[in-house]
Formats: structure tokens, C-alpha cells, sequence
């Protein structure tokens, strides 16, 4: 019911009031937490109430899971075109396919002289789908990142991991406009894994329990991450606020099956409401032939 474009549902403030941000304003966020502070119940939170707050006309995944946990319980979302991918090979044609489409945006929006995905589906009716990247574990990736030189030290091969990272960058650096936002989630923190082209471009931190204040600062930029209470207990900056904010996540009964019937229940909910939007249009067509 908020006013936001894409909601992320950040559990409920110190009221108990549910919390809010948007993606758009992120536009792309880290979410970070040590085993059992609750950050995988946190992103599925997260996507979940996104998906039933938005169709999935408006709204696309990618999941991308090398843990093989918990982002695979989602496949049954009508908002995912493939099912959570888990492997690497797999996952950087994925993201190579995202670029080239970011890129077949940007021509059409040079070309329809439009400045941004929300101009251009003003404009012609909700057209293009936002598409949201969710990458489980993001230091798995970073860790794998090498660069392979010949005798001569030129360049020849780039790991999957670095050619991951590559793809990343670009679209943190560049999809915003064209409506591609990234969530990155790590339960490992280094100097490595926070710099460069895709922290600079990251705006926004979930911080769940952590183990230092250093570790607090690099998701979102304050110590206090390693003083939660665990279980859903987070932190985060939000766009537009200065300082973090606290909120509690959920969590889910038995978590599998909850999960997965909550993914049913989204699926059939979209299927009701696209059914009965396309007898209103039949309906409409009907009678405007009988006025023509």
C-alpha cells in the first residue's frame, strides 16, 4: 500500500510499525550478517512482499545462489523467468544477457528521446519490467576473481568470478535508469569485497548482527551492527536519513514450507488478478464496439 515504486519491506520500527524504503532512490543495496542473524529470512522477506505488491509485468528476478539455500525456495514466484541459479558459468550468461538488454533499453530510450525507464513507461503504460539481481554470498564470487596473463604479462583469460564482477560493476554503474538494481548478500567482509565501482554505487546497507564495528561500517557505513541482538535484529541506511534505522525482521515458522506456500499463494494471486483484468479489457473492448 506505500507509494513506492519497488517497496522494500525493511520489518517493523521501534513503534512497531512496518518500515519502507525504495529501490528506485537505493538503487542498489548490501545486505550483510554473520550465520544465524537472520539475513537470508531478511532478503526473502524483502522479495517476497515485493512480489506480492507488484506484478510481475512491472517486476523481474534474478537470483543468482551458490550456496544452494534458501533463494531456490522463490522458483515457484511468477516473477522469476528462470528458476534461482546456482551455478557460476550459468549465472555469468545471465548477467551478460542483462547487459546487452540494459543496453538495447538505452537505444530505445535515445531513440523514443526519453531520460529513464519511469519517463518511458509513463509514456507508453507501464511497458518495461523492472529487473532486480540478487547475488547470494557475493564474497563467493569475489573470491574466485583472478586474472590469467601470458608470457609477455598481456591479459589473456579473466576467472568467472572476475568476469562476474565485471558485469556487476557496469550494471550498478549504469542500470539504474534503465531499471536494473542489484542486492548484494555477504556473511564475510573485507577491504577487497567493498571497493571499487560497486560500493562507490551502492547506496544503501542492511546490516544484521556482525562481529565488528569495522565490519558495521562497511555495509552501512556506522559501527552498531556488532551490537544486535541476532534473529532478524538489523540496521539500515536508508536514502534520505542520516542516521541508521532499527528495525526487527520476521521469521518463518517452518521455514521451507512456509516459504514455498508463500511463493504458491503469490503465484495464484497474480494469476486471479491478470484473469479477471483480461475479462474487464474484453469487456471493454465489447462495449466500445457497440458504440463504433
Amino acid at each position: 500500500k506505500t507509494e513506492h515504486i519497488l517497496p522494500i519491506f525493511l520489518g517493523k520500527g521501534l513503534d512497531c510499525k512496518p518500515v519502507f524504503a525504495d529501490l528506485i532512490d537505493a538503487p542498489h543495496v548490501i545486505i550483510g550478517g554473520t550465520t544465524r542473524s537472520g539475513k537470508s529470512n531478511g532478503i526473502l522477506s524483502i522479495l517476497i512482499a515485493m512480489a506480492y505488491s507488484r506484478s510481475p509485468d512491472l517486476l523481474n528476478y534474478t537470483l543468482i545462489d551458490p550456496k544452494r539455500v534458501s533463494l531456490q525456495l522463490l522458483n515457484e514466484l511468477p516473477h522469476l523467468k528462470t528458476k534461482a541459479i546456482t551455478d557460476m558459468e550459468v549465472g555469468l550468461n545471465k548477467l551478460k544477457s542483462l547487459v546487452s538488454e540494459m543496453e538495447s533499453r538505452y537505444e530505445l530510450f535515445e531513440k523514443e528521446k526519453v531520460q529513464d525507464i519511469q519517463e518511458y513507461n509513463i509514456k507508453y503504460h507501464d511497458v518495461l519490467s523492472y529487473e532486480v539481481i540478487v547475488l547470494e554470498e557475493f564474497s563467493a564470487i569475489v573470491k574466485n576473481k583472478t586474472s590469467i596473463y601470458d608470457d609477455e604479462g598481456k591479459l589473456t583469460k579473466l576467472t568467472v568470478g572476475s568476469e562476474m564482477e565485471s558485469a556487476l560493476s557496469y550494471l550498478t554503474r549504469a542500470g539504474r535508469a534503465a531499471g536494473y538494481h542489484c542486492i548484494f548478500l555477504t556473511q564475510k567482509f573485507s577491504a577487497e569485497l567493498f571497493d571499487g565501482e560497486l560500493r562507490e554505487n551502492t547506496d544503501m546497507g542492511i546490516c544484521f548482527k556482525v562481529s565488528s564495528h569495522q565490519s558495521s561500517k562497511m555495509v552501512i557505513g556506522h559501527s552498531g551492527g556488532e551490537f544486535l541482538l541476532g534473529k532478524g535484529d538489523a540496521l539500515s541506511n536508508i536514502p534520505g536519513i542520516n542516521a541508521p534505522v532499527r528495525t526487527q525482521f520476521g521469521g518463518f515458522k517452518n521455514n521451507s514450507r512456509d516459504i514455498k506456500e508463500l511463493a504458491l499463494l503469490i503465484k495464484e494471486k497474480w494469476k486471479k488478478e491478470n484473469s479477471e483484468t483480461s475479462i474487464i479489457e474484453n469487456q471493454r473492448e465489447l462495449i466500445t464496439d457497440q458504440f463504433i
